[in-house]
């Protein structure tokens, strides 16, 4: 079964970039992934020009934008990214960079990302950094609403909200979700098991297979989300949707992503 990981990063415990950009690649071939989102952070220090030239050499890694939504220049960097960089969507973190999604810089940036017609990927995994700031499923659902015609997905299925996650997506035909870390962090609790009920839910619609690397190894949660799948019996066509299909289309989109499925 072919797949596309949603969500990944460089592994900066090397020398350099340009050694973790090789070591991400090795990462792809022993996997056999078949395309990879790269989703740098604002603390990598790798500006969005250096990301954009690394990944024309190997075009399985489609790369997102990396800003600070609170910057006065947020917006002008987001379009330069896009634009003229080639940049595929933006990643905001406001878990590991302490904002508000709900702030009117963060919604400014969020905005200007549907007009460009690029997704934005939000981490919605909820640490006390996360909640502190207000962020919960119900702001994501805010955000959505706010955002009408900008695709986000929330990063790994919201953790133990994913059922929280799950009825905000079912409102909100612009919200969609990740699986990354969650399966492997929350292993031994109900949560794997309400990822599973969510994507039964949801047809497989809307949700899109990632694996959190190098916080976990691409070959270690691709054989971790599969026995799960299986174990709990999802249906191969769902299965396929999750892992490849959802991905391949809504990437291939380009700017003007209108894909939002009734569920």
């Amino acid at each position: 079964m072919k797949v596309i990981d949603f969500h990944t990063h460089l592994p900066l415990k090397q020398n350099s970039a340009e050694q973790a950009f090789t070591a991400y690649r090795k990462e792809l071939d022993r996997s056999g992934t078949e395309k990879a989102v790269l989703l740098p952070l604002v603390r990598d220090r790798i500006g969005n020009k250096s990301i954009a030239q690394a990944c024309r050499r190997d075009p399985r890694i489609i790369a997102f934008a990396a800003l600070d939504p609170r910057s006065s220049s947020a917006v002008g960097e987001l379009k330069r990214a896009v634009e003229k960089y080639g940049l595929q969507g933006v990643k905001l973190h406001p878990r590991l960079e302490n904002f508000s999604v709900l702030s009117k810089p963060v919604l400014k940036v969020v905005q200007a990302a549907g007009r460009l017609g690029v997704p934005v990927l939000v981490c919605a995994f909820p640490d006390s950094a996360l909640l502190s700031r207000g962020n919960t499923p119900v702001s994501f659902g805010a955000l959505a609403e706010h955002c009408p015609e900008t695709q986000i997905v929330l990063a790994h299925a919201g953790g133990h909200y994913v059922m929280d996650v799950l009825m905000m997506i079912k409102k909100h035909k612009n919200l969609h979700m990740d699986i990354s870390f969650s399966l492997s962090y929350y292993a031994g609790s109900s949560v794997p098991q309400d990822i599973v009920y969510a994507v039964k839910s949801l047809r497989g619609e809307r949700v899109f297979y990632g694996s959190d690397f190098p916080e976990r190894g691409m070959e270690e949660a691709i054989g971790l989300a599969r026995r799960l799948f299986e174990e709990n019996n999802v249906e191969k066509e769902t299965q396929q949707m999750v892992f490849f299909k959802n991905a391949s289309y809504f990437l291939s989109k380009g700017r003007r992503l209108r894909w939002m499925p009734e569920v």
